[in-house]
């Protein structure tokens, strides 16, 4: 849990990433996937001139707050840098969250449970509820509790099959549909996550991929 410093902390510096998002580097990088929205989702840039103390070695990052009804609880980087060794990092000691917990507000008898934050943006963007499963090692057995009540529980995790033969997307995909009674899965094309499709190949694809599955 957050003490009520280290909460007016993260939201004080999410506040700061956010007013500094728009004509950086960070919203150019999420035009570009698509992500026109970036005010829903309180979208922040980290410079050398807002950055937090502690938050030092994000300079250049994209923010991507964990928003809740009370306030951010957590809180997310992501490098810019194509030739990055990590692409995301969080700060240390930080518990693991679903993100866009917000959408569970809207009425709906449909939610899509995605791999990641941006595949969740990608979906809550285009009217849909969307949460998002943080990487495929983060799912918690008591996040299925925010399930309960939906008709329709669409899984929609990446298709990354590797040489090897693995496919961590789509293996967590049959692991979540075990944990979700009465879930279904969105097979996407071979190659692909909810957002290069939806950049790709636009809305149309996404309705076609939750109209179906299996």
């Amino acid at each position: 849990m957050h003490s009520d410093t280290s909460r007016k902390l993260l939201a004080s510096a999410i506040t700061g990433y956010a007013e500094a998002y728009a004509g950086s580097p960070a919203e150019e990088y999420m035009l570009r996937r698509g992500i026109s929205a970036g005010h829903m989702f309180r979208l922040g840039c980290v410079t050398a001139e807002n950055a937090a103390p502690g938050d030092e070695q994000y300079i250049g990052m994209l923010c991507i707050p964990y928003l809740t009804p009370t306030g951010p609880v957590a809180v997310k980087f992501r490098s810019l840098r194509p030739d990055a060794s990590t692409k995301y990092l969080i700060p240390t000691g930080q518990h693991t969250h679903l993100y866009n917990v917000t959408d569970l507000h809207k009425k709906s008898a449909q939610i899509v449970l995605t791999e990641g934050e941006i595949d969740a943006m990608t979906f809550s963007m285009l009217g849909l509820v969307a949460v998002g499963v943080p990487g495929v090692n983060n799912w918690k057995p008591f996040y299925r509790r925010i399930f309960d009540g939906y008709e329709d529980i669409i899984i929609a995790t990446d298709n990354d099959a590797r040489d090897d033969g693995t496919n961590p997307g789509q293996e967590m995909a049959r692991h979540l549909r075990q944990e979700l009674y009465g879930s279904r899965i969105a097979v996407l094309p071979r190659g692909y996550d909810v957002n290069s499709l939806y950049v790709e190949q636009g809305r149309e694809a996404l309705t076609a991929l939750v109209s179906r599955g299996e």
